[in-house]
């Protein structure tokens, strides 16, 4: 049976991966951004090409904007704008667009990071990991997160092969299991996040995103 778990920690290691990429001017992009969106149980980014679709029934919520606004200290009304985001992004580099949490505490989340045209030019989805993996466990560690490892990996994520890291770590003594999935497209980069505890792989629960 597993505990219930510190969401804050979570999404705090991940809004720390993402910190850790190159932090550049916000030339202007070639291919403007259009933001995912999220109807019903289901959420789709043309941009990147992937959507997913949540089944209630299964025990899974999508948080609303009011929620997202919430966790991350931001206004809903920015998130229920897709202009808004879109400024928002070129602002401050990134936005949580979905977070989805299933009754037994396993969730999904997608973060969108603009790079600028200077770094969007730098980094492939290989050298984005490479960035981000900088120091990782020691800060995961200095969080308050306990019994920390981190590894690269590809993986299949939305029928094609993409970069990511496999975070095992231990949150107030419940130990969990994150993976983060890269997808650069342009001068834009979605981290998808699956977090489970190790009797389930979060690598499988990234199974549930489709291609376009």
């Amino acid at each position: 049976m597993r505990k219930n778990t510190n969401f804050g920690a979570l999404i705090l290691s991940l809004l720390m991966l993402l910190s850790l990429t190159a932090c550049g001017n916000k030339d202007t992009n070639t291919v403007p951004y259009t933001p995912g969106t999220t109807v019903g149980t289901t959420y789709t980014n043309e941009y990147f090409g992937f959507t997913v679709t949540l089944d209630e029934s299964s025990g899974w919520t999508f948080y609303t904007s009011e929620q997202l606004a919430q966790l991350i200290g931001q206004s809903s009304e920015v998130l229920d704008n897709s202009e808004t985001v879109t400024e928002s992004l070129e602002r401050s580099k990134d936005a949580m667009e979905m977070f989805a949490i299933r009754t037994d505490n396993a969730n999904l989340s997608v973060m969108v990071e603009n790079l600028g045209a200077a770094n969007g030019a730098k980094y492939d989805e290989s050298t984005y990991v490479d960035t981000a993996l900088t120091n990782l466990a020691q800060k995961l560690t200095n969080a308050g997160q306990t019994n920390v490892s981190t590894k690269k990996t590809t993986l299949t994520f939305a029928g094609e092969e993409h970069y990511g890291i496999i975070i095992n770590t231990e949150v107030q003594g419940v130990s969990m299991e994150q993976t983060m999935v890269c997808v650069k497209v342009g001068d834009y980069v979605a981290i998808v996040t699956a977090v489970s505890g190790l009797d389930e792989s979060s690598t499988d629960l990234l199974a549930v995103f489709k291609s376009l």
